[in-house]
């Protein structure tokens, strides 16, 4: 976790990757992880996409806490 604004939370993932196994399940299933704290939250998007030919990455996401994107 990077950082917390208001309704947001900004999440850095890096390493290994597939990318042919749907990347952005990666990003998407961290709300199932945060259900289990009590949390609710969602993917807005992603604002930074470092990639290596080797599926390995850093992602930066954006995420909203509370309810889904509008």
């Amino acid at each position: 976790m990077l950082e917390v604004r208001g309704d947001e939370i900004i999440i850095e993932f890096s390493g290994s990757f597939c990318a042919t196994c749907g990347l952005y399940d990666y990003f998407d299933d961290i709300k199932w992880e945060a259900m289990d704290l009590g949390l609710k939250i969602e993917p807005v998007d992603v604002l930074e996409a470092d990639e290596d030919e080797f599926e390995r990455g850093r992602y930066v996401v954006r995420y909203r806490i509370g309810k889904s994107p509008p």
